[in-house]
């Protein structure tokens, strides 16, 4: 239950009936009831998000590593000469 202060009363009541406007098609139908992933079904999409984008991070910082060795090794032939 809510409590409104009668000075928010039609501020509280716009809100309230500007929500179930917008969101009347959804209240209404009771038909298309909201679907749920299994658990099953998230713990594979956050795996499959977690390997596409791990795999670019790991792909990055072997390409910085690889970057920095050469330019290490490129530094030193220089101080050699």
């Amino acid at each position: 239950m809510y409590v409104v202060r009668p000075a928010y009363l039609m501020t509280f009541l716009n809100i309230i009936t500007s929500l179930t406007a917008k969101f009347a098609d959804i209240i209404m139908d009771q038909e298309n009831e909201v679907g749920f992933k299994t658990k099953f079904a998230l713990m594979q999409e956050s795996k499959d998000i977690k390997n596409t984008y791990l795999a670019i991070v790991i792909m990055k910082y072997t390409m910085v590593k690889i970057g920095i060795n050469w330019l290490k090794n490129y530094l030193k032939n220089v101080k050699m000469h």
